[in-house]
């Protein structure tokens, strides 16, 4: 599409009062009219009624907001009036309700239009509702807020004024500082720009979780499309429309500027580039679109000065044959034209070559764009805009759907959409360091939550479900290349817990994914010879096994115990657990992997072992009574039994699953003196053993150290800090990023500071410069974008120098300062269902706890290690840098702290009313 571009783009009522004579009286005599008293007696009898009606009256208020307390429980910096305003405000539409911390808007309830003026968490909201339209304008505001609108397209930010189509909306508060604080101080912490660009395979990656790309790859993936049986499948390649190159037909000399822009916080790649002799000027965006997820949108300016002269021919390079799609995973038919309210949209529809396994039906896709891509000429003094939008779904409609309502939106409107969902999910949950203390981590950090975010979708898509995250991300994954687009145990294990933490709706998503596989492994036990269900080391499209390393299939067990873990942790961080269980059917879930786990596992002599198994250093198969695995397993045989406490029904193996755990063995031996817990069965540090594949006497990756965290298995201080020393002199150098930010935890657990920071700042090694590519083993070899690496390092930051561990009843917290940034801040961290924003103030030696957003019926308190206690509210709390956990506040707790409330109200009444009597 082209077209020209544009140069810019109530009076107050009184009452009225009878004063009261006796006519039959002297006129210097006022009377009361209640009786014949004279006027001195009259007032003193009125005023001592009058102090007793203040004094009821304050009474009455003191109930009333302990009362509203209970019912919007929030920090004393909220009034009485305030609560009473909401509730008020709000029985006056019925449209309106108050939910917690959340205000519903349904405008259905009430057809025709109508408005109403509300007060919601500081906010005065007009809202006004048309027969076509909900538009929400914020009259006032608190400082330091922001109101998030959420319907059925994402979440968006309120900032002044916000039209939305009508439907039904949720408004919630954020906090609005941090993401914008650190514009206009010199470089951009969300941008990675360069100058030039690097090879084929460090370019970015974009994607919005149902399809991606990286950045000029002739290549597009589609969240679920892999071509392939068994073991060769891998992500289906679809020919990229997005993918072209421009330029002229002038020498290479005449091009005097080039910059490429990756800007992670609205998720978008610029690219300019300056020519002379004639002059031009090309400048091109490219994102997938974040809220209309169908969508891959290139915009293309082009424009030359009236100075120029002549006409000049701009190429397209690298587009494919557009009547006719090839590649070698898919068959498509030829291609279709169809004209759309003056548009021509071209499509076409395909499937893939080889499903996954015989029982697999084939995937279909259908691809639709706005036109062809053709060269053209620009004339001197014009300016040209271009507009490139590629439709791709397993459904022929929604695909077309897509494209035609993309096509009635303007440029200005889809960019502006895009980037307000970006903008949301930075809103909700993001860590912040000061880019002027510590750039380098700052981008880092902005940069792993953009490519994770990346690879997944907004919410749960009914047409095409989420399968879940592969190390390589959605970008990457075409065969025998970045693990063929695969899903392992990097899922749960590390890419998982930071969404927790921040996104629990993407977080779900996870367990989602596995439990929509759950038949298929169940399959796969019974396949191998054991029962409940077995998931596989590698999974795709089908849920059968698709390792296309024999060996790890067959040993590499423990990825059913690490979905088991993912799966308890949710339950530990929600205050929603039966809900969760039976949403995503997690109780069966955890029975069966019990099963599994059950019937893996062999038990002699009062003790019981699992043999034949690969733990996570791959160096080492088969052995026996790998540590890992034995105790991820332990974890797993009792989850049934965890999660019957939510919803009463009691397995009738759990007795006998938890006996088995409890005699499940984790070896111990010692090196020199020192207790630690060897690998496996017969293992000696530094030793050649009969297992030893690849680099002997070396282990590859993080290992036992991971009984500490994120296992969390309970051990001496001392053995905990052999295994750290022994395993960091044997662990392979060269292998995968997530290691040394697992030693950097466990360092930190023992307060040793200086190798917990050496270690962490060897995360860097693995970002590959100049768009923060991360690499899966230094020196950006191995697997790319290793988002496993990214979510090693991200818990690293989160539960290292955090501090923070999910408990079944508690969080703990322990703020660090972070190497080179002393100040760092957790915006939006989720536990319980409340928000908190938590920082660690170390150049002041402080750290600060502030609830954004509290679920109602689960206020919070934070216990320190001296047994001070603190309730946790919209008040930002400041205290000396320490460690505490954060847990629901007892009965006793909201009586004390309600009574406190009181008797502050208290306070301030009688201070009222001293005041208006000696006045």
């Amino acid at each position: 599409m082209m077209y020209p571009q544009s140069d810019d783009e109530a009076a107050a009522a009184g009452a009225t009062h009878d004063l009261f004579f006796d006519r039959n009286k002297p006129p210097h005599r006022l009377r009361h009219p209640s009786n014949d008293v004279p006027l001195s007696m009259a007032w003193n009898k009125s005023l001592s009624l009058l102090v007793k009606l203040i004094v009821a009256l304050s009474l009455l208020v003191c109930l009333i907001n302990l009362l509203l307390y209970q019912i919007l429980p929030d920090s004393s910096s909220v009034s009485l009036l305030t609560r009473v305003g909401v509730i008020l405000r709000l029985v006056m539409h019925p449209a309106i309700t108050l939910q917690g911390r959340r205000l519903h808007i349904r405008p259905s309830v009430s057809p025709e239009a109508w408005s109403a003026v509300v007060e919601f968490e500081g906010y005065v909201l007009d809202v006004q509702c048309t027969e076509q339209q909900l538009r929400i304008t914020v009259q006032s505001a608190p400082e330091g807020a922001l109101l998030l609108l959420e319907n059925d397209e994402g979440v968006v930010p309120v900032e002044r004024e916000k039209g939305v189509r009508r439907g039904d909306v949720v408004l919630r508060v954020g906090t609005a500082s941090g993401r914008s604080r650190w514009r206009g101080k010199g470089r951009n912490p969300w941008q990675w720009s360069a100058d030039a660009l690097p090879e084929a395979k460090y370019m970015p990656d974009m994607g919005n979780g149902h399809i991606a790309t990286v950045v000029r790859s002739p290549w597009v993936h589609m969240n679920g499309l892999y071509n392939g049986n068994f073991t060769a499948s891998s992500r289906a390649r679809i020919p990229s429309l997005v993918g072209f190159q421009l330029t002229t037909s002038h020498a290479t000399s005449d091009l005097v500027q080039e910059e490429y822009v990756l800007d992670v916080e609205k998720g978008i790649f610029y690219e300019t580039k300056v020519y002379r002799n004639p002059k031009l000027t090309i400048k091109r965006r490219l994102y997938a679109h974040r809220r209309y997820d169908r969508l891959l949108v290139s915009e293309v300016h082009i424009s030359r000065p009236k100075t120029s002269s002549g006409d000049v021919e701009v190429l397209y390079l690298g587009v494919p044959n557009q009547d006719q799609l090839l590649s070698e995973d898919l068959w498509f038919e030829a291609t279709k034209t169809i004209h759309s309210g003056g548009t021509v949209i071209r499509f076409t529809d395909g499937t893939n070559l080889k499903p996954e396994t015989e029982d697999t039906p084939f995937s279909h896709l259908t691809v639709a764009w706005n036109g062809d891509v053709t060269n053209f000429t620009v004339p001197s003094g014009k300016s040209l805009q271009l507009l490139q939008i590629v439709s791709t779904s397993t459904k022929h409609d929604d695909a077309l759907n897509a494209l035609k309502s993309a096509l009635a939106l303007s440029a200005g409107e889809l960019y502006e959409s895009h980037i307000d969902q970006w903008r949301s999910f930075w809103d909700e949950g993001r860590i912040d360091v000061d880019p002027e203390e510590n750039f380098q981590l700052a981008q880092a950090l902005y940069g792993a939550f953009y490519y994770l975010f990346s690879s997944l979708p907004n919410k749960e898509d009914p047409i095409n479900k989420f399968i879940g995250l592969s190390p390589g991300g959605l970008a990457r994954g075409a065969i025998n290349k970045d693990y063929s687009g695969h899903v392992f145990w990097d899922a749960d294990t590390w890419m998982y817990p930071p969404f927790l933490g921040f996104h629990p709706a993407q977080a779900k998503l996870f367990l989602k994914a596995r439990a929509n596989m759950l038949q298929p492994a169940k399959q796969n036990a019974i396949l191998n010879g054991y029962q409940g269900a077995k998931y596989p080391w590698e999974s795709a499209f089908s849920g059968k096994e698709t390792s296309p390393w024999r060996e790890s299939g067959e040993y590499e067990v423990h990825v059913t115990g690490d979905i088991a873990l993912s799966l308890r942790q949710l339950l530990y961080a929600s205050h929603d657990k039966l809900e969760l269980i039976q949403e995503l059917n997690l109780e069966e879930m955890a029975v069966e992997m019990a099963k599994f786990w059950f019937t893996r596992t062999n038990c002699t002599d009062g003790n019981c072992h699992i043999e034949m198994v690969m733990g996570p250093d791959e160096y080492h198969f088969p052995v026996n009574d790998s540590a890992y695995t034995n105790y991820i397993a332990k974890l797993a045989l009792n989850l049934p039994a965890y999660i019957s406490t939510f919803t009463g029904t009691v397995h009738p193996d759990c007795s006998k699953w938890m006996d088995t755990a409890n005699k499940l063995i984790i070896l111990e031996n010692t090196l020199d003196g020192r207790v630690f817990h060897p690998e496996f069965e017969g293992f000696i540090p530094g030793k050649r053993h009969s297992t030893d594949h690849q680099k002997p006497a070396l282990v590859k990756q993080a290992d036992v150290i991971l009984l500490g965290y994120p296992l969390d298995m309970p051990m001496n201080r001392s053995i905990r800090a052999n295994d750290l020393d022994i395993y960091l002199n044997i662990t392979d150098v060269e292998g995968p990023a997530m290691t040394w930010g697992m030693f950097s935890v466990g360092y930190l657990e023992l307060e040793r500071h200086e190798e917990a920071d050496l270690l962490f700042v060897k995360n860097y090694e693995n970002i590959v410069s100049p768009f923060g590519v991360w690499s899966e083993n230094p020196g950006g070899q191995g697997a790319l974008n290793f988002l496993t690496g990214m979510g090693g390092f991200l818990q690293a930051v989160i539960n290292g120098y955090g501090g923070i561990r999910l408990r079944a009843d508690e969080l703990l917290v322990h703020p660090r300062p972070l190497p080179g940034a002393r100040n760092w801040t957790f915006s939006g961290y989720k536990y319980l269902g409340s928000s908190l924003d938590i920082a660690c103030l170390g150049a002041d030696g402080m750290m600060t706890f502030r609830v954004v957003a509290q679920e109602p019926t689960v206020p919070l308190v934070l216990i320190l290690d001296s047994g001070e206690a603190f309730n946790l509210g919209e008040q930002t709390l400041k205290l000396p840098l320490g460690s505490g956990r954060i847990r629901p506040a007892t009965i006793a707790e909201r009586i004390e702290n309600g009574a406190a409330r009181v008797a502050g109200a208290v306070a301030v009444g009688m201070v009222g009313l001293a005041s208006g009597l000696f006045r």
